[in-house]
């Protein structure tokens, strides 16, 4: 048991390694990795942490990843998860590394600007932390994010553009077995542009490895991102992601997270409205089996007048996982004309699947429309009675009423590909509970 001490030291020797091979590192790096070590990782002592056993990724002793070598079986293995049909810029990362041989960035005019580290020479992705804040940086996730991060995208839409849809697939082989990965990504979208995102992260096998990930997206006055994140990792694997979407003023920012992998998953999302007529809308499904631990951690900050927020996760556990669900709607006191709304909704599929659920407001306007609230429960019998006096059997009258349960996300997603590879994993997934890959 390696524990949280050893786990520091852990990542201190990394970076120690990183610092070596690269001469370069920006500032920042270092302030924040002795940020990390004075913080360390976050115990249940922590209320924003408490039900998050860490003990899977403590124990471990990870290390800096490698690039792949992309031999012919390699290929073969990533080959499926690319959309073939994909009109827009498809970036490919392979063990936390990206791969020109299986990206495709089209031939984009000035308005729109995508960069990536091709190489770990190329280390200054990383986001400015004023000194003053590291201490209070928002978890231990965040600070080793930050000092080591090699890896990562950075786009920026220009003023009044429609750009076409990017795709950044994360992919780890079986030759990542103990490694980790901290991609950042930044996109910033000017006055009046555009943007559908997906990030999907997937595995070819059922490995041991951590993914750390941060995603920042700032939204100038009247644009908009529809954000689509999709996560299938190894049941084995450690997924921690953070995404932070800054709004201004008749901005629209509408995320939707999938998790159905993961032994233990983390979602931190976090929006603030800044500027008023903004808008914001987090959904979120997944799915849990085994032992996994899937968790959503969502606050929205509404710090302008008259913007809209809306929040739906639904949840669906069987086995014995676990979900957490934490929802903060914090409504500042100019904040008025407010309307925010928020619902969590789980169905468990067997006796020893469980939640927790946790949704809040904190209100300091009073001329606002708020509304929370969660719901526990189990696939209603008499529906499933009704379905089996159809001639339907009972499995597969198991498996529609809990897509349909599913559907009220996966109705929401707008990129054809997407829903598609979407549907597949789920159903595969569910598939495998209920027995109907048959």
């Amino acid at each position: 048991m390696n524990g949280q001490t050893q786990a520091v030291k852990n990542y201190l020797t990394a970076f120690e390694i990183i610092e070596k091979q690269n001469k370069n590192l920006h500032p920042e790096r270092e302030k924040a990795i002795q940020a990390f070590a004075e913080a360390g990782f976050p115990d249940k002592k922590n209320e924003a942490w408490r039900f998050t056993d860490l003990s899977r990724l403590l124990d471990v002793d990870f290390i800096p990843g490698r690039p792949a070598e992309l031999n012919r079986e390699i290929k073969a293995e990533i080959e499926p998860y690319l959309f073939t049909q994909w009109k827009g810029a498809q970036l490919v990362f392979v063990d936390g590394f990206f791969s020109e041989t299986f990206s495709r960035i089209p031939v984009s005019p000035e308005a729109v600007q995508i960069s990536t580290q091709l190489s770990e020479t190329n280390t200054n992705h990383t986001e400015t932390i004023p000194q003053e804040d590291l201490p209070k940086a928002e978890n231990a996730f965040t600070l080793l994010n930050t000092a080591l991060t090699r890896t990562g995208v950075s786009i920026r839409i220009k003023k009044n553009t429609n750009a076409l849809p990017i795709h950044i697939l994360s992919i780890q082989t079986n030759r990542a077995e103990f490694s980790f990965s901290m991609p950042k990504n930044r996109i910033h979208l000017e006055s009046g542009s555009s943007l559908q995102m997906i990030e999907t992260f997937v595995a070819t096998g059922e490995t041991v490895y951590f993914t750390n990930a941060i995603t920042t997206i700032q939204l100038d006055e009247n644009s908009r991102c529809d954000y689509y994140k999709m996560q299938n990792e190894s049941r084995k694997a450690n997924h921690i992601s953070g995404l932070k979407a800054v709004q201004e003023r008749n901005s629209v920012f509408r995320a939707h997270t999938l998790d159905f992998g993961g032994g233990l998953a983390r979602n931190n999302l976090k929006a603030v409205l800044n500027g008023e007529g903004a808008e914001t809308v987090l959904n979120g499904l997944y799915l849990g089996r085994g032992n996994q631990h899937i968790e959503n951690h969502t606050v929205i900050e509404h710090a302008a007048a008259h913007c809209n927020s809306s929040e739906l996760f639904q949840g669906i556990l069987a086995d014995s996982s676990r979900g957490v669900f934490s929802g903060m709607i914090h409504v500042h006191r100019d904040a008025q004309k407010t309307d925010a709304r928020q619902s969590n909704n789980c169905l468990l599929l067997s006796e020893e699947a469980k939640i927790d659920s946790k949704p809040q407001l904190e209100i300091y306007a009073d001329d606002v429309q708020c509304s929370h609230g969660a719901t526990v429960g189990q696939l209603n019998e008499e529906e499933i009675f009704y379905l089996r006096s159809r001639g339907i059997g009972k499995e597969t009258a198991r498996h529609i009423l809990t897509y349909a349960f599913a559907e009220k996300i996966i109705e929401h997603i707008d990129i054809p590909e997407l829903k598609e590879r979407a549907e597949t994993f789920f159903r595969n997934k569910l598939g495998e509970k209920l027995h109907l890959n048959k």
